[in-house]
């Protein structure tokens, strides 16, 4: 009673602090459709002067590209509803339900999740705990907010680092563009004083002189202790973030907000946090958790494919090590999955997490079983390292790593024939690379590049194998053996 609803036109939102005003007054709902459903709607362009006289498919066309340069803003929305299938009533009692959600605080998820407890927070969101054992026994949140990742981080700023009062955000020159408005925006409405460092993309940047440009840049803001760095980007911007966050003034707080696929359904949660050095890949490094990770999906429709598919193999090597529904799952939806279907992509990323966050409680520091968290990564950084760090992306090295382990765990003598041949099948299943002979690289040249892992010493490696989907097992194989087994 006393409100009101208002329909902007489309672009009404992309005008020049409209979505601020917006957000400051309102709950913003972001109705999503395809641009074929879209299409279908226009009814030949009649009564819409920009489409009339145009065919369906040029209409569909034209409404692709134009989300493409909406998306930005559009994502900023507290609330996003895909409404593809539903009729209009359908549509308004899903409005109802999930800002009532958001009002109250209280979203009830499937597994493991947890509900968000009543709070002051202008955004609600869907969370899971990631509970550290230890001698002081904390938790943090992995927020997933269905719209944009603005409230949510605010809130998280607010709940979790409530002495703050300056914040640097961390980005790259591929995100900066799309999200760092966001950002500065979510960390102004914290109460926070802010200043953008945006770093080259690509994994260049996880460097000493990367890292030394970060903590210059901090500390000539004047961070304290108090203060909290934001890591607005994918895995690399997420490794040296945390990073430079372990180091300034011993410890200072960070809040990751991944905008990869790989970077949210793994790099982002489990305080791993480390730089590249020529011998190696994240050879510098701490374990530094953060005080929460914001994980919105709305972020990922800019995602190039590629790295979609990058994600991905991340997302099933945790099927591979812990959960065969998992992957049942994800070959089930593979196309789904691979348009960043909001629905399939949320759920899996959300069981990522849970899997994840219960392997880093169990093993915080690395110190046994959080090691099987690396599966495929001994071969995988090998290949990284040979091939160049940015030929191949780290998921696609993953997945090439992960077909050479299951080879390894035959020959170890538990792993079934057929386990090579399965991983094989689902890689090419999600459009990803699965031939690792291919690229020419002998076992020796393997092997010798795979010395620098971080599990290795002298005399060989603690190796991920598996015994069968679900149930790996780490084995220390002396590097003669490991040559052999991988030919």
């Amino acid at each position: 009673p006393g409100g009101l609803v208002l329909a902007t036109g489309g672009g009404a939102p992309c005008q020049p602090g409209a979505m601020t005003e917006l957000s400051q007054h309102a709950r913003v709902v972001w109705l999503r459709a395809r641009p074929e459903t879209l299409a279908s709607r226009a009814n030949g362009g009649a009564g819409r002067p920009l489409l009339a006289g145009k065919n369906l498919e040029r209409i569909r066309s034209e409404l692709a590209a134009q989300l493409v340069e909406r998306h930005p803003f559009y994502a900023l929305a507290a609330l996003t509803i895909d409404v593809d299938a539903l009729t209009i009533p359908a549509t308004v009692a899903l409005i109802v339900e999930r800002l009532g959600l958001l009002t109250s605080g209280s979203v009830s998820l499937t597994g493991s999740m947890t509900s968000t407890p009543p709070s002051p927070s202008p955004h609600p969101a869907p969370v899971h705990h990631v509970a550290l054992s230890g001698t002081a026994p904390r938790s943090y949140p992995i927020y997933f907010p269905e719209g944009g990742f603005g409230p949510a981080l605010q809130h998280a700023l607010t709940a979790h680092v409530p002495k703050a009062s300056r914040a640097l955000v961390v980005t790259d020159s591929n995100v900066g563009p799309l999200y760092a408005a966001a950002a500065e925006q979510a960390v102004t409405r914290a109460g926070l004083d802010v200043e953008v460092l945006t770093v080259a993309a690509g994994e260049a940047s996880k460097s000493l002189s990367c890292l030394s440009t970060v903590l210059d840049t901090a500390l000539g803001s004047g961070l304290t202790r108090s203060d909290v760095l934001v890591a607005l980007g994918g895995g690399v911007v997420g490794d040296l973030t945390g990073l430079a966050s372990a180091l300034l003034n011993r410890g200072t707080a960070v809040v990751q907000v991944p905008t990869s696929l790989l970077a949210q359904v793994d790099s982002s949660v489990g305080g791993k946090t480390a730089i590249n050095h020529a011998t190696g890949k994240n050879l510098i490094g701490a374990f530094w958790q953060p005080q929460a990770v914001v994980a919105s999906q709305a972020v990922l429709a800019t995602l190039p494919a590629r790295e979609v598919r990058g994600g991905l193999a991340e997302a099933l090597k945790h099927g591979f090590i812990a959960d065969p529904t998992l992957l049942t799952f994800a070959n089930a939806h593979a196309d789904a999955l691979r348009a960043l279907d909001a629905t399939i992509l949320g759920e899996l990323i959300r069981r990522c997490c849970v899997i994840k966050a219960a392997v880093v409680a169990a093993d915080e520091l690395d110190k046994g079983q959080r090691a099987v968290l690396n599966f495929g990564h001994t071969f995988g950084h090998a290949f990284e390292r040979l091939e160049g760090y940015g030929a191949l992306t780290h998921g696609e090295a993953v997945g090439l790593g992960m077909v050479l382990a299951a080879r390894v765990s035959a020959r170890a003598g538990n792993a079934d024939q057929s386990l090579e041949s399965e991983i094989v099948a689902t890689l090419v299943r999600h459009g990803l690379p699965a031939e690792p002979d291919a690229l020419g690289h002998s076992p020796a040249e393997l092997v010798t590049a795979a010395r620098s892992d971080k599990k290795a010493d002298a005399s060989g490696v603690r190796f991920i194998l598996l015994d069968a989907i679900g149930e790996p097992r780490i084995q220390h194989i002396p590097w003669q053996e490991l040559q052999e087994w991988v030919a």
